[in-house]
């Protein structure tokens, strides 16, 4: 990915989420409108909101498990941003492809129990 595409990016998402704070134009979930299940990313863009509006308890409510990884995806994020600006290889290419296995285990087991235990599903 180049420089001028992550910008572009970057400047995409910022303003994507500034009109989400005063205007609420929240993108539905397409596999929550086709089969009325919670994917394990339901109420990250509202998680990510009440986050800039610092109601962390909103946020945690929306999205617990990905609330909880936010500062592992920061660092990877910022890292990232880093190595492609440094032209270094990035931190996650480092990891041993045994933790991703492990997150993705996670991913779906918190994708089960959200669609059976309430208090998981994102605040409506």
């Amino acid at each position: 990915m180049s420089k001028k595409s992550l910008i572009v990016i970057l400047i995409l998402l910022i303003g994507y989420l500034i009109a989400c704070i005063f205007y609420h134009p929240f993108i539905p979930c397409i596999f929550h409108e086709i089969t009325g299940f919670y994917c394990p990313g339901c109420g990250i863009t509202r998680m990510i909101v009440s986050i800039f509006k610092l109601d962390f308890y909103k946020a945690f409510r929306y999205n617990p498990l990905l609330f909880i990884f936010i500062p592992f995806i920061i660092v990877l994020t910022l890292n990232n941003i880093y190595c492609i600006i440094k032209n270094r290889v990035p931190i996650y290419k480092k990891i041993n492809n045994k933790f991703w296995v492990v997150i993705i285990i996670i991913l779906i087991i918190y994708w089960i129990a959200r669609n059976i235990y309430p208090f998981l599903a994102p605040l409506d």
